[in-house]
C-alpha cells in the first residue's frame, strides 16, 4: 500500500467530520474496498474487502478505471433526499494506487433551492403589485393636479362673481339714493308729484332688495371661497403625499427587483 493511500486511511475519520452535510466515505485501492465510513442517513451496502468490479458503473469504479475525477448528482429516489457522489483518483509518484469517494447529502441545499423558488415567485408577484400601485399613484397624482387646476379656476370665477356683486351693490346704493331724491322732489311737487312718488318708492324697495340679495350672495360666496381654499390646501397636501408615495413605491420596486435577482440566483444553486 502506498504511503499516500495509508495517510488517507489514517485521517479519513477526521475528513468525514469536516463535511457540513451527512456524508459517506469510501477508500479503495485498485482492487478492493479498504474502508467505508457510513453516514447518519447515507448508508450503502458496501463492505471492506469487496472487489471493485462488484460496483461497476459507480463513480468509484469509473474513477479507478479511467483514472479521472468523477462527479454525479442524483435525486431523492435512493435515500429520500438528493445527494452528490464524487470520486477522486489517488496517485503516488504518478502511479494510480487507489480512490477516495464521497456520497454527501444535498438535503439542505435542495430545501434552500425550493425555498428560493417560493421566494422568487412571491417577490415577482410583489414586484408586479408594486408596479401596479406605482402606476395607480401616478394616475392619482395626475387627477389631483387636474383637480387643483379646476379648484384654482373656481377661485378665479368666484372672484369675478364677487366683482359683479360689488357692482350690483353699488348700483343698488345709487338707486336707493335716487329713490330718496325722487321722493323728496315728489313731496315738493305736492298733488302733481303723487304718481312720481309711487314710482320712487318702488325704486327704493327694489334697491333695498337688490342690496340685501347682493349681501346674501356675497356671504354665500365667501363661504364657498373658504371651502375652496380649504380644499386647495388639502389638495396640495395630498399631492405632496402622493409624490412622496410614488417615489417610495419606485424605491420599493427597485428593491423587489434586486431581491428577485438574488432569489433567482439561489434557485439556480448547484
Amino acid at each position: 500500500m502506498s504511503s499516500k493511500l495509508q495517510s488517507i486511511l489514517n485521517t479519513v475519520d477526521i475528513l468525514q467530520k469536516t463535511f457540513p452535510e451527512d456524508v459517506c466515505i469510501i477508500v479503495a485501492d485498485t482492487e478492493n474496498v479498504l474502508t467505508i465510513l457510513q453516514g447518519d442517513k447515507i448508508k450503502l451496502p458496501v463492505n471492506p474487502g469487496d472487489h471493485i468490479s462488484k460496483y461497476r458503473g459507480t463513480v468509484t469504479e469509473t474513477a479507478l478505471r479511467t483514472g479521472q475525477r468523477q462527479f454525479e448528482e442524483r435525486g431523492p429516489e435512493l435515500f429520500g433526499f438528493p445527494y452528490i457522489s464524487k470520486a477522486e483518483p489517488i496517485y503516488d509518484n504518478e502511479e494510480l494506487t487507489g480512490v477516495i469517494s464521497t456520497i454527501s447529502s444535498m438535503e439542505k441545499y435542495e430545501m434552500l433551492r425550493q425555498e428560493a423558488i417560493v421566494i422568487s415567485d412571491t417577490v415577482e408577484k410583489m414586484r408586479e403589485t408594486s408596479e401596479e400601485v406605482s402606476m395607480a399613484s401616478n394616475d392619482v397624482a395626475v387627477s389631483i393636479q387636474e383637480l387643483s387646476e379646476e379648484s384654482s379656476s373656481m377661485s378665479e370665477d368666484i372672484k369675478q362673481i364677487q366683482g359683479i356683486l360689488q357692482f350690483v351693490h353699488e348700483i343698488a346704493t345709487q338707486s336707493n339714493l335716487l329713490g330718496i331724491n325722487a321722493a323728496i322732489e315728489a313731496a315738493r311737487a305736492g298733488q302733481h308729484g303723487r304718481g312720481f312718488s309711487v314710482v320712487a318708492e318702488e325704486i327704493r324697495k327694489m334697491a333695498v332688495k337688490s342690496k340685501e340679495s347682493a349681501e346674501t350672495i356675497k356671504k354665500q360666496l365667501e363661504n364657498i371661497q373658504h371651502v375652496v381654499n380649504q380644499m386647495n390646501s388639502t389638495i396640495h397636501q395630498v399631492a405632496a403625499f402622493s409624490e412622496e408615495h410614488s417615489a417610495s413605491m419606485q424605491e420599493l420596486n427597485t428593491s423587489y427587483v434586486q431581491l428577485s435577482k438574488t432569489a433567482e440566483k439561489l434557485r439556480k444553486l448547484n
